[in-house]
């Protein structure tokens, strides 16, 4: 078993210490288990700049591929991932959000199926809560199984830490393990629904992009779950009904802009030919 973190916290700060707590609850609920950390303050990834490169293309074409791969590979040796970050100014820090800025190409390529993620936000006083409802979400997208969140609101002095935050950290770091322990599980409706409408939006709308190639490589387009992740044979018919019924949405939809399309522009061609220009609405502007 293999637990990976991603740690923004500053040195010695709470969310340092809290982290460690938190692994060393893990290490005791899962024997054996193989911990690796990996600090965004030392790894020093540079800014994403919004070039798109990931998504159009390849997330080898990323500019920044070198940094980014080395974090990309430990997720994907692991089974499941502890993101750590403080709360400042009522949201993750910078460096967090730039981590996950790097890896939104996921959200195109099912990529985080079958992990189960532990999110630790620890603030002085608010914004902890929104901070993990936020990372939750993030991660909902990326298609992660399950989402533990630890949302810490601390106001010890300095770095005095409650005996109440400890407690819950480490109730958090138990379930956290324990859901681990049991492996993937099966997808819920929401899930299900997500991914096949993906699947057919790839398929549809993206059918001469990067990522129609990725998801005909690793073999998801004929599949209404991802191959070799627990489905069971009911949910496998759902998921293909929303499939099928999203591609005839997509369809309807593409050919009703192709009829507005070509209604706008004989409107225009027919003003023309009478030798005016089509009169605007007036109105506020």
């Amino acid at each position: 078993m293999n637990i990976l973190v991603l740690s923004a916290a500053r040195e010695n700060g709470k969310t340092q210490a809290l982290t460690m707590e938190a692994v060393n609850s893990i290490k005791l609920h899962l024997p054996g288990v193989t911990v690796k950390s990996l600090y965004l303050s030392e790894m020093q990834l540079p800014l994403c700049d919004g070039c798109g490169a990931c998504l159009s293309s390849s997330e080898a074409n990323c500019p920044h591929y070198a940094a980014v791969s080395l974090i990309t590979d430990a997720i994907f040796w692991a089974d499941g991932i502890l993101f750590a970050s403080p709360v400042y100014a009522g949201m993750i820090s910078s460096s967090m959000k730039n981590l996950l800025e790097h890896l939104f190409f996921m959200t195109h390529r099912p990529m985080l199926h079958g992990y189960h993620i532990f999110t630790l936000c620890v603030g002085a006083s608010t914004g902890a809560r929104e901070t993990a409802k936020y990372l939750k979400g993030i991660f909902g997208s990326y298609g992660a199984d399950t989402v533990t969140c630890a949302s810490i609101a601390d106001k010890g002095i300095g770095s005095e830490i409650m005996p109440k935050t400890m407690e819950r950290v480490n109730a958090s770091a138990q379930d956290f393990a324990d859901i681990v322990s049991m492996g993937p599980k099966h997808p819920s409706m929401r899930q299900l629904r997500n991914y096949n409408k993906l699947r057919a939006d790839i398929q549809i709308d993206n059918s001469d992009s990067y990522d129609s190639l990725w998801w005909e490589e690793e073999k998801m387009n004929d599949y209404p779950w991802v191959p070799g992740l627990p489905c069971a044979r009911p949910a496998l018919i759902y998921g293909q009904f929303v499939y099928s019924r999203h591609k005839i949405a997509i369809r309807l939809s593409n050919a009703f802009l192709r009829m507005e399309k070509q209604k706008r522009f004989k409107t225009a061609e027919k003003s023309q030919t009478a030798g005016g220009t089509p009169r605007r609405r007036k109105g506020k502007r």
